[in-house]
């Protein structure tokens, strides 16, 4: 090969080697994206001059989003004329738009029966004519997507591969349903279904962006004067820039809400809602307990539903979803609400009045997990009196009644009545205070509770009681009816005189042309007669009717009528006369010889079966003896033999 080839091959390769990082690497590593501000215009002409590229100017912040050197970096920090330069940090969703579950049956939606807005009672506001309408509400997220719930006054894209601000993630159109879902009678409704919704899309389809395109969108609500903005998104870096913003929003009399965090940063709260201007939100789950993953510190202000809430969704549907994310739009469709409502106080006071719609949680006042506590448009939360005066006002095999007084508050509106824990029936004010459960298993015991509930949703613990059904009507056999006459009786052992009743009635019964009954037992029939009803005082059953009686057991009725033949056989006995009675003496005496003669002769034969054990146990010794010893002889000449076998 010639050798000026060779050479020309390791040139090539030698540039190549060393052209390839320069021009990949080093150039990246080279530029950083920053957010500069400047003092003065020297500042801002040297950002001017000094900078490859400029993405953006803020004319509200004095400063400008730009690419540099990083080289330059320290040149920037120890000038006069500059007031800050930054990283353009990272900015993300609270929550990812992954945690969103699309609901498949949309159409069975009952307006405005979610737990969150039935918890947080803000139809109430809507009753009073409170819907926030003409309040402006600039929901900063990854836009809104179009749906028939939801009506978009406008907006505007700060992220750099689109201009339109609609949704390509789900998020947005999530938050902005819990805000403002009109009121139309079908599917969601908002916090304050009149509000005014503006779309600025901060954040691409995947819940990303960049404190540029966050601080553009901010800068664009101060400019077109909205009333509010929810931020259901943040980052863990502070950023002066940010915190500058916010500040000047806050002036410009715009009330800014933010998510607490999901966790993020070792479980503190995030950036911007740790800002003081800022309202910070967390999240409770149906118990209104903090929810596990809400970010909790004293930045905290109030808490808000966060967990399985449902809202609007892409392609017109909708969809459940939990965070902090869910919880702040919750305060900011209050304070939309609260806007209308009290038109005469400025936003600092609109903002000190959201502590009078709370329910305090958690520790008394404010704390880091509730902040002032749970929102709520009503806060009234004492539930009303318990019933009184529950009595079983009739009972059967398969069905029994009960009868109560509803309490006297005000506010008193309805009783549920549940049945072994499941709900059976409500029964609202002005209804009779009375009800059947039917279709009931007979002999059998069964809880109710009933609570009581006023027109705000608070619930009473409810009284509860336990009540059995009577025994079934059927016609049962002998053996069986026996059975439960054993259960049912008193477990002492029976007198002797109810033993010599009983041969009485055997003897008797061996000689059918006598016509002779025993007398009624009293005490069993008014036992049998009675249904076993477990109800503590003060509740006290009614006696029983005269139609509860009337339906006997037709078992009760056979055995009544057999008492009452014995009862006639004593009768007649009575009237034979003295020497029946001997008769009978000799007869009893005769059995109990014949009894001690055969308890005298079991007892013999105990002894003797006792005798035979003891023998056999002596033998099963000996044998036991007799095979360890020939085991033993056949041990040694085994032994014996092993050593002959050794010495020879």
């Amino acid at each position: 090969m010639n050798v000026k080839r060779i050479i020309f091959l390791l040139f090539t390769g030698l540039v190549c080697m060393f052209w390839q990082p320069v021009s990949s690497y080093g150039a990246e590593a080279s530029t950083k994206d920053v957010i500069i501000g400047y003092k003065d215009e020297v500042g801002k002409q040297l950002i001017v001059n000094q900078s490859k590229s400029i993405d953006n100017h803020f004319k509200s912040l004095s400063a400008f989003a730009v690419s540099i050197n990083a080289s330059d970096i320290e040149k920037y920090k120890g000038n006069e004329h500059i007031t800050y330069i930054e990283e353009n940090v990272p900015v993300t969703l609270s929550n990812s738009s992954n945690s969103i579950n699309e609901i498949k049956n949309g159409d069975t939606l009952v307006e405005g029966e979610t737990w969150n807005l039935r918890s947080s009672r803000f139809s109430y506001a809507w009753e009073e004519g409170a819907t926030g309408k003409d309040v402006k509400v600039a929901v900063i997220d990854t836009g809104i997507s179009p749906h028939k719930d939801l009506k978009v006054a406008g907006g505007v894209s700060t992220v750099d591969y689109t201009e339109k601000w609609e949704d390509d993630n789900g998020h947005g159109t999530h938050v902005a349903g819990i805000i403002g879902a009109e009121q139309n009678g079908f599917g969601v409704v908002g916090v304050a279904p009149d509000a005014s919704i503006y779309a600025v899309k901060a954040l691409d389809s995947h819940g990303e962006g960049d404190m540029d395109a966050l601080l553009k969108a901010i800068e664009w609500s101060i400019q077109h004067e909205m009333d509010i903005i929810n931020l259901s998104l943040g980052t863990e870096f502070h950023s002066d820039a940010l915190e500058k913003i916010i500040k000047q929003a806050y002036d410009a009399g715009i009330l800014i809400v933010g998510a607490s965090g999901n966790g993020e940063g070792d479980g503190k709260v995030i950036y911007p809602a740790k800002y003081e201007q800022v309202i910070a939100v967390s999240a409770l789950d149906e118990q209104f307990h903090s929810a596990p993953f809400a970010s909790s510190g004293p930045e905290v202000e109030f808490s808000a539903p966060g967990t399985n809430i449902i809202s609007t969704y892409l392609n017109g549907n909708y969809g459940i979803a939990s965070g902090t994310s869910q919880a702040s739009p919750h305060i900011t469709g209050m304070l939309a609400l609260l806007q209308q409502k009290l038109p005469d106080k400025n936003p600092e006071e609109r903002r000190a009045a959201l502590t009078d719609y709370v329910q305090d949680l958690g520790e008394t006042g404010r704390d880091s997990y509730f902040g002032f506590g749970r929102i709520s448009y009503i806060t009234d939360f004492t539930a009303p009196d318990e019933i009184a005066d529950l009595k079983l006002h009739k009972t059967e095999s398969e069905a029994f009644s009960i009868q109560w007084i509803n309490p006297e508050n005000e506010d008193f509106d309805k009783t549920i009545i549940y049945l072994n824990d499941s709900m059976v029936k409500e029964k609202a004010k002005g209804e009779e205070t009375s009800y059947t459960f039917t279709e009931l298993e007979a002999n059998t015991p069964y809880d109710i509770a009933i609570c009581t509930e006023d027109i705000y949703g608070n619930r009473s613990k409810g009284v509860i009681q336990t009540v059995t059904t009577k025994k079934s009507g059927l016609i049962i056999s002998e053996k069986q009816k026996e059975s439960e006459e054993d259960q049912e009786s008193d477990p002492e052992p029976e007198s002797p005189v109810k033993e010599e009743k009983k041969e009485e009635k055997n003897k008797q019964e061996q000689q059918p042309e006598k016509d002779v009954t025993p007398p009624v037992d009293e005490g069993k029939k008014d036992e049998e007669k009675q249904p076993s009803i477990s109800i503590p005082a003060p509740v006290q059953e009614p006696p029983v009717s005269n139609e509860q009686s009337e339906h006997k057991n037709p078992a009760q009725v056979s055995e009544n009528n057999e008492k009452q033949k014995e009862a006639k056989q004593e009768d007649s006995l009575a009237a034979s006369g003295s020497t029946n009675k001997a008769e009978e003496v000799e007869e009893k005496e005769s059995q109990s010889e014949q009894s001690d003669v055969s308890k005298d002769s079991n007892k013999n034969e105990q002894s003797t079966a006792a005798a035979i054990d003891e023998g056999n146990k002596d033998e099963d010794n000996d044998e036991n003896l007799f095979m360890q010893f020939f085991s033993w002889i056949g041990s040694l000449f085994r032994s014996i033999f092993q050593s002959l076998v050794q010495v020879f």
